[in-house]
């Protein structure tokens, strides 16, 4: 996978004194932003194939970010435990750089991280102009996932390994990822995210917020009535793509860029209602 050419790196500084890398393609203020939120699973670079995809059909003019969860590479056995605090906190440092309408995009348990942000920043949230989860729910399997091994299927037909300098859509460099997939992914997901609960006063925040949830019929990790019992639940424009997986934005990254648009149509209409110029 090689990087965009326009793609801009940061150290933003955190809370405890660290640094979050963020990465930006497009202007840095711009009428719109897009954030990114990872899965544990994968990495940044995970989400190249749809920002360089987005960057084009956009013609450079929408601000797309995306950043290293610190706790993106922990495995729970690591001895160490991710919470919904720290992750949300980090997101919404991340949220201090975009400008202008902001939609945020979730890919699979990444929604956890959504959801826990959500009910620590209710407010900041009431004002996202969007909300879209690619192959997203909030509950996982408590049991190995051996299925696993068509989500390393899918990507490694779509993916050719490159040298050691260039991005890779999972942390480790050498790790497979249906090796780091064979064990509990409900642990896995509370380990990195913590145990944030879908409340009524979390819920009524959410259901604020235009929300399109998008996922695969052939997902073996995500089963696409989780994805549709959250549609329900948030009261979400959701949608079902025959013959597509887990990997929806590294495989597909046109069909997963259609709920991305439909959030900046809205964002952008609204813009014009509330009086505001074409961008």
């Amino acid at each position: 996978m090689i990087l965009h050419p326009d793609l801009r790196l940061t150290a933003l500084p955190i809370a405890d004194g660290r640094y979050l890398a963020v990465s930006r393609l497009g202007p840095q203020t711009g009428p719109a932003t897009i954030v990114y939120l990872h899965s544990p699973f994968t990495s940044p670079n995970y989400w190249s194939p749809l920002t360089t995809y987005l960057h084009t059909r956009l013609d450079g003019r929408i601000t797309q970010l995306t950043y290293h969860q610190r706790t993106a590479n922990q495995h729970p056995g690591s001895g160490f435990a991710g919470t919904s605090t720290t992750g949300a906190d980090d997101l919404d440092t991340v949220l201090t750089q975009a400008k202008g309408a902001v939609v945020l995009v979730a890919h699979s348990a990444a929604a956890r991280l959504m959801l826990s942000w959500i009910e620590k920043y209710p407010r900041p949230a009431r004002t996202v102009a969007g909300l879209v989860l690619l192959n997203g729910a909030l509950e996982f399997p408590d049991t190995p996932i051996n299925p696993a091994w068509r989500v390393q299927d899918e990507l490694l037909a779509h993916f050719y390994r490159p040298p050691r300098n260039t991005g890779r859509p999972w942390p480790e460099s050498d790790g497979l990822l249906a090796e780091r997939l064979h064990i509990s992914i409900a642990a896995w997901v509370a380990a990195t995210y913590g145990t944030a609960a879908l409340t009524d006063t979390t819920l009524s925040v959410w259901r604020c917020i235009p929300t399109w949830i998008l996922t695969g019929a052939l997902d073996p990790l995500v089963p696409p009535h989780h994805c549709r019992a959250l549609a329900d639940q948030v009261w979400a424009d959701y949608d079902c793509l025959a013959d597509t997986g887990h990997s929806l934005p590294y495989v597909e990254p046109r069909q997963a860029s259609q709920p991305i648009l439909a959030a900046l149509e809205v964002a952008y209409r609204t813009h014009l209602h509330d009086g505001g110029q074409p961008w």
